[in-house]
C-alpha cells in the first residue's frame, strides 16, 4: 500500500534519519487528511512556541486561551478511530508542549509518558523531553536526524544556557532552506540571540531573555557602560531610586517638546520612551540643538512628518527622528516607528552601543 510519511522536522512530508532512528510517522493514502490535518496543529505549536519564548517563556492571556483551543482540538483528533500509533504519540507530544508552556508540567508529564508508550522516537516526542529536563542535550539527537524541528530546539536550548552566538547560528542553519516554516515564527528570537551575543551579562540585574524593561532597568543599564554617565552623575555611583531621581531631575525623561506624561521607576519602556532617553543623551553629549527636527519641518508650509506614525506635534518627534537619522534606532518597516511597542534590555543596550 501506498505510504504517506509525516515529517518529523519541517512540514514537508518527507524524512531522512540515520538507521537507528528510521521509523517515522507513516500513515496509509486512505489517511492523508489526517497527516494534513496533524501538520496543521503542529503549526501552530509552533506559533505559540515563538512568542513563548519571545515572552520569557510566558504566556500572554490570549495565548494561553489559544494553547486550551490547540489541546480541545488534539484531543477531538485522538478520539478519531483507528489512528497509528506514531500519530498518536505526535498529537500527545503536541498536547503535552501546550501544557507545558501553560506550566501545567504534571500534566505535560502525563503527555509525555503516554506517548512515549505509542511511538518514543517522535521528533515532537524529543522535544517536549527535552523542555521537561528528562534529555539534556538535544544535538545528539540533531546529529542522527536531519530536522528542522531539532536544529531549532538546539538553537533554544543554547539560548537558554545564555550561549547566544551559538544558538544565532543554528537559528541561520536552520533557516537556510529557503521553504522553513520556522523563520517565519523564530526570525525575531534569533535577531534577539544576535543582540544579545556581546552582552556582558554580569554587569547589570536585567532578564535578557524578557522582551519588557523598566525605566530604571534602561537608566541602570546606560549607567553600567563605563563613564556613559558621567556628564550626569559626576562619576559618582548612584543606584536604584536615587540613580531614577537624579537623571530624572536632569531631564533625560523629558520630551523635547514638552509633555505632562508621569513617568516612574517602574514605567514600562516603550519604544518613544526609549528615543527620548537617547535623544536627550546624544544631544547632550554632542552639544547639539534638541529640537533641531522640529523647528526645520513646522517652519515649512504644509509640513508633512517623514515618519507615517509619529506626527510633527508629536512631543517627541525630534526624539525619534534624531534617533533615526543618527542611526541610533531604526524603523522597523522602513515606514513606521511604531512608537507605543515595548523595547527590550537587548535592544536597548544595541543602541547604546551607537552613541558616539
Amino acid at each position: 500500500m501506498k505510504r504517506l510519511s509525516i515529517l518529523a522536522a519541517t512540514f514537508l512530508l518527507a524524512f531522512t534519519g540515520c538507521a537507528s532512528l528510521q521509523k517515522d510517522i507513516f500513515i496509509s493514502a486512505e489517511e492523508t487528511v489526517n497527516s494534513e490535518r496533524v501538520l496543521e496543529l503542529e503549526n501552530q505549536v509552533i506559533e505559540l512556541d515563538s512568542s513563548f519564548m519571545l515572552n520569557g517563556k510566558e504566556l500572554s492571556k490570549d495565548d494561553n486561551i489559544q494553547a486550551d483551543f490547540i489541546k480541545r482540538e488534539i484531543e477531538n483528533e485522538l478520539r478519531q478511530p483507528h489512528l497509528d500509533k506514531v500519530v498518536e504519540s505526535r498529537l500527545l507530544a503536541l498536547k503535552g508542549r501546550c501544557a507545558y508552556m501553560q506550566g501545567k508540567k504534571s500534566e505535560a508529564s502525563k503527555c509525555c509518558s503516554n506517548a512515549k508508550k505509542k511511538y518514543e522516537n517522535d521528533v515532537q516526542l524529543l522535544i517536549l523531553q527535552r523542555r521537561l529536563g528528562l534529555i539534556s542535550d538535544i544535538s545528539t539527537y540533531r546529529l542522527k536526524i536531519d530536522s528542522e524541528a531539532l536544529t531549532i530546539e538546539d538553537a533554544l536550548e543554547h539560548f537558554d544556557k545564555g550561549e547566544y552566538d551559538i544558538a544565532a547560528g543554528l537559528f541561520d542553519l536552520a533557516f537556510v532552506n529557503p521553504e522553513s516554516t520556522y523563520k517565519s515564527h523564530y526570525i525575531a528570537l534569533r535577531e534577539k540571540a544576535w543582540n544579545l551575543r556581546n552582552i556582558d551579562s554580569e554587569n547589570i540585574s536585567v532578564d535578557w531573555n524578557k522582551n519588557t524593561m523598566t525605566v530604571l532597568q534602561m537608566m541602570s543599564l546606560a549607567n553600567s557602560k563605563e563613564g556613559f554617565l558621567d556628564y550626569y552623575t559626576a562619576g559618582k555611583k548612584y543606584e536604584g531610586k536615587k540613580l531614577f531621581q537624579l537623571l530624572s531631575r536632569t531631564g533625560l525623561m523629558n520630551s523635547t517638546s514638552g509633555s505632562s506624561e508621569q513617568i516612574t521607576e517602574k514605567t514600562t519602556v516603550t519604544r518613544i520612551l526609549s528615543a527620548r532617553f537617547l535623544w536627550n543623551l546624544y544631544t547632550s553629549k554632542n552639544s547639539i540643538n534638541p529640537t533641531k527636527y522640529s523647528t526645520k519641518y513646522r517652519a515649512r508650509e504644509n509640513a508633512k512628518s517623514p515618519v507615517a506614525d509619529v506626527e510633527l506635534d508629536n512631543p517627541d518627534f525630534d526624539a525619534v527622528l534624531g534617533t533615526v537619522e543618527n542611526e541610533i534606532m531604526i524603523l522597523p518597516d522602513g515606514k513606521n516607528f511604531e512608537p507605543d511597542n515595548l523595547f527590550s534590555a537587548a535592544e536597548f543596550d544595541s543602541c547604546l552601543k551607537k552613541i558616539k
